[in-house]
């Protein structure tokens, strides 16, 4: 079997979570027998490939998913998506539109029916020597003013063969909430053992920083590092936010932080270890998480983790981290002093490197490859004997 795994564009610069979890599928797959390849094309050649796997449904990147999804139907290629989905609610809204330097939530648009396929300019645009399409931003945007963003996830949830939650918590929402009828594979988010292999000395003396408060995730709104910064102004311990800063927000968080936080770049996994291992409290308090990777690769490394409660994180860490409300300051702050204060424990640790491996999630993948190569058999036959096929 091949398979096309398809992310989002610029998803390796610098690689962010996606990049480790999509690599590490297509590898795991690749032991597992399939051809999987990663692409970000836009209009990748898809004449030798058995299904195509389309990896976010999130409100930033459904309109690129929606129109990998046309691409593929063109061809009658079956589809898996990775929906990546959680529904954001009017306080979460709220909290962004009041910040400078935010985000800009835009007001619901009039309903308009989706179009068959998207402009040819969109459906025949080609990689331009930096990975990104040419046109992709006046298209994208074209498409964000015409079309709202949960129209067009519903339609990609609609028109693929089999979804790809990363929790049954996130399988529910999607049945119930949007009333999703497409059958679902859940696949659980997986984390590499050699994160819990970091040394601690050797991240301490090259920062001169141990038994912190971490947070590694590019800093963004949707990570919510301002209010972070803002609750550890009454926790007596450094803080220290790993990640990409180049954005607006993240110039208003360093304008905003105390002498007691540290701005660290992008780090290998290799840094990165070493610095899971010095932390004492990993604190991810973000609008919503499937599960938050980073979260899993510092309970790995044995460190407390301070989690969202929006999101999937309690079926990851049950009642293993402290959970802390993204819109409430002081619920972060007293979720880390908890935290910052209870010893060390190998539980969580134990649990994850035994329930979320690459090796599972790769054959849950795989699950529903095989299933959406057989569903789109069953429309072929259907087709092909005069009765009409599946929707």
């Amino acid at each position: 079997m091949k398979g096309l795994i398809r992310a989002r564009p610029g998803f390796n610069k610098p690689p962010g979570g996606d990049f480790a979890q999509l690599s590490e599928t297509a590898r795991h797959l690749q032991q597992l027998g399939v051809e999987a390849t990663l692409s970000a094309a836009l209009y990748p050649p898809l004449d030798d490939i058995d299904v195509v796997h389309l990896a976010n449904t999130n409100k930033w990147m459904v309109h690129w998913c929606y129109a990998g999804i046309l691409c593929a139907r063109e061809r009658s290629k079956p589809v898996v998506v990775s929906t990546i989905y959680w529904p954001w609610d009017e306080e979460e809204q709220e909290v962004l539109r009041r910040r400078p330097y935010g985000w800009t939530v835009a007001k619901a648009l009039p309903k308009r029916a989706l179009p068959v396929r998207v402009t040819a300019t969109w459906a025949r645009a080609r990689n331009a020597r930096s990975g990104w399409p040419k046109g992709w931003y006046a298209i994208y945007h074209s498409l964000q003013r015409k079309y709202r963003s949960l129209e067009m996830q519903q339609a990609v949830w609609g028109m693929a063969d089999v979804l790809l939650p990363n929790s049954r918590i996130e399988a529910d929402i999607l049945k119930t909430l949007h009333g999703v009828q497409t059958p679902c594979v859940v696949v659980p988010t997986a984390v590499d053992p050699k994160f819990a292999q970091g040394d601690a000395n050797c991240f301490a003396a090259k920062y001169g920083l141990q038994d912190f408060v971490l947070c590694v995730a590019a800093i963004h709104e949707r990570k919510n590092q301002l209010s972070l910064i803002q609750a550890m102004r009454a926790v007596d311990l450094p803080l220290v936010l790993i990640g990409a800063a180049n954005t607006r927000y993240a110039r208003l968080c360093k304008e905003r932080a105390h002498k007691n936080v540290h701005f660290l770049p992008p780090m290998s996994q290799e840094e990165l270890a070493d610095a899971y291992a010095a932390a004492k409290v990993h604190a991810l308090p973000t609008f919503f998480e499937t599960s938050g990777l980073a979260s899993l690769e510092a309970a790995i490394a044995g460190g407390n983790v301070v989690t969202t409660v929006r999101g999937s994180t309690v079926e990851y860490f049950q009642d293993m981290a402290w959970y802390c409300s993204p819109t409430d300051v002081d619920s972060i702050k007293q979720a880390i002093l908890e935290a910052a204060k209870a010893p060390r424990s190998t539980r969580l640790r134990d649990y994850i490197l035994a329930e979320f491996t690459w090796e599972r999630a790769a054959q849950r993948t795989l699950e529903a490859y095989q299933l959406a190569v057989r569903m789109q058999g069953k429309k072929c036959a259907g087709s092909g004997s005069g009765e009409p096929g599946e929707p």
